[in-house]
């Protein structure tokens, strides 16, 4: 059963000792909190669909459609795909979660903040490449330590997918949520209008609120594609291959001395 542990005895992984013991209720719980973020996520974009019906008029089915499916994806792999934590190891998934949530939070409170403390456009874009550039370091280091400790570009990539997983899932809850809580507070407004009025002037559309639910959907999907897989796999791939570099030429200098 899915909801079972899957215990395995302790084993050396090129020397290295790993262990897979994860209690019932732990397990349980964990996998309860990952179902609870992607039905959360998916639940937002579908409320979107409710508050601003017009936008089915304009494709934003076709956009929500990709939202989910990029959310439910996220959720598939986590769970019931060979990358779930039940069935890899500890030491690589539980690194990814941890680093996972603080670069998902990083990410959160700096979309977040914009509701509350005005910043012009170009301060933005240097505050957004700072936090971006964090994010993907610790991708890097979350990579590059599942390469070090492994020995192995496989296992640094599992742990960079996880680390993706959750930061994406809390940033996708983050940018939704925020959205629609505090998009009409004064600062909410000037942020919104900052971020899309020229978009809007370009697509031709009519209704602002409606151009501006349909491209959350558009961004909710890239973001867990690009920002999320895509990158997970090139960064990690340097990341991992960093790490495998560093452990095999440290075991080549001991074994000299």
């Amino acid at each position: 059963m899915l909801c079972s542990p899957i215990p395995r005895p302790e084993r050396l992984i090129d020397g290295t000792r790993m262990t897979d013991s994860f209690t019932p209720s732990r397990h349980r719980i964990f996998r309860a909190a990952l179902l609870a973020i992607v039905l959360s996520d998916i639940a937002l974009v579908l409320l979107g669909l409710a508050l601003y019906p017009k936008v089915l008029k304009q494709r934003g089915l076709l956009g929500a459609g990709a939202a989910i499916s990029m959310v439910a994806l996220y959720g598939f792999l986590a769970l019931y795909s060979p990358l779930r934590f039940g069935n890899v190891d500890n030491q690589l998934w539980k690194p990814g979660v941890k680093l996972g949530t603080v670069g998902g939070l990083v990410l959160g409170l700096d979309l977040l903040s914009n509701y509350f403390i005005y910043r012009d456009g170009p301060t933005n874009s240097k505050i957004s490449l700072v936090i971006y550039g964090f994010y993907l370091l610790l991708l890097l280091g979350a990579a590059a330590r599942g390469g070090y400790i492994t020995r192995k570009i496989k296992e640094g990539l599992i742990v960079t997918l996880w680390y993706v997983f959750i930061a994406q899932l809390i940033w996708f809850f983050i940018e939704f949520g925020a959205y629609y809580l505090f998009s009409r507070t004064p600062i909410g407004v000037k942020f919104i209008q900052t971020e899309m009025q020229e978009d809007f002037r370009r697509s031709g559309e009519q209704d602002f609120q409606t151009f501006v639910i349909g491209d959350f959907f558009g961004a909710g999907f890239f973001h867990l594609l690009l920002i999320g897989l895509v990158a997970a796999l090139i960064f990690g791939s340097i990341g991992a291959l960093t790490g495998k570099i560093v452990a095999v030429l440290s075991k080549g200098s001991r074994s000299s001395n």
